[in-house]
């Protein structure tokens, strides 16, 4: 009895007795969890003030009436959406030609001691080969035009290059597609119920999870490889003898990168909210 007495007058001098009256944690009745009247009347004078001030909050950093999705989170997503659209005119394919071509210089020969004086410092040529570098890159908007010029030899080629044609022209749409809908998602949308509105949100931006997947499926592609349907003399050389991961990740530009790390901030700021 002694033992519980003095726990329950260390109890009440703590200021640990706010966190815990109530749910059950104190053994037995805990009786008046205040030192003094005068202590009880200053506490809930300061609960009442807090509560006044802070739109309802009961307690200091109650995260209850936090904006779910705050100005620097929409900032985010918006650009994400913006980099998004903009990812298309960026290139997306490059490769490059070599152009060599050998020709013929002059070189003076130097004759060993004791051979004919008319023959020291005769000139004969020698071949010197030259190689020329000619880059090119194709933008994702000029890719899709180019798909009159382009699309008969990638679809007249090896399965899997011609499942991956296909699915670079939905990748490329939903970079268009995916980000007009995120930023209708962040600006378009009229949900008034906050919770609601959140809910919303990260059910739709799942949406761009599915360029992620499209793109790993070219990229699986890819390692199975293809034959062409046409003869690659001429070509760039990135392009090969035949399609595979070489050919993929070496005609790939810094575009479709761009435009697969804006859809993966999408799709994990979603997960994230």
């Amino acid at each position: 009895m002694a033992d519980a007495k003095q726990n329950a007058q260390s109890f009440q001098g703590s200021d640990e007795r706010f966190k815990y009256i109530g749910f059950g944690v104190f053994p037995g009745k805990a009786g008046d969890i205040f030192a003094s009247d005068e202590e009880r009347k200053t506490l809930v004078q300061k609960v009442r003030d807090h509560f006044s001030k802070n739109r309802g909050e009961v307690r200091e950093g109650c995260t209850l009436l936090e904006e779910r999705v705050t100005r620097g989170e929409r900032t985010f997503l918006s650009v994400a959406a913006v980099v998004l659209i903009l990812s298309i005119f960026l290139p997306w394919f490059s490769g490059y030609f070599e152009t060599v071509t050998v020709r013929e210089v002059p070189v003076n020969v130097v004759t060993a001691p004791g051979a004919p004086a008319a023959d020291k410092g005769k000139a004969e040529m020698a071949k010197v080969t030259d190689v020329k570098r000619d880059d090119r890159s194709l933008t994702g908007i000029g890719a899709l035009f180019a798909i009159g010029s382009y699309g008969g030899m990638v679809f007249s080629s090896g399965f899997f290059l011609m499942l991956t044609g296909l699915l670079m022209i939905v990748y490329f749409l939903s970079c268009i597609a995916l980000g007009a809908y995120n930023l209708y998602l962040i600006y378009g949308v009229k949900i008034k119920d906050p919770d609601e509105y959140v809910l919303f949100l990260k059910d739709k931006l799942r949406y761009n999870w599915l360029p992620v997947i499209i793109w790993l499926a070219m990229f699986l592609f890819a390692v199975f490889g293809a034959s062409y349907g046409f003869q690659p003399t001429g070509m760039v050389n990135q392009v090969g003898d035949s399609y595979g991961l070489g050919a993929f990740i070496g005609l790939c530009s810094f575009g479709v990168y761009v435009s697969l790390g804006a859809f993966l901030l999408l799709a994990a700021k979603g997960k994230e909210i």
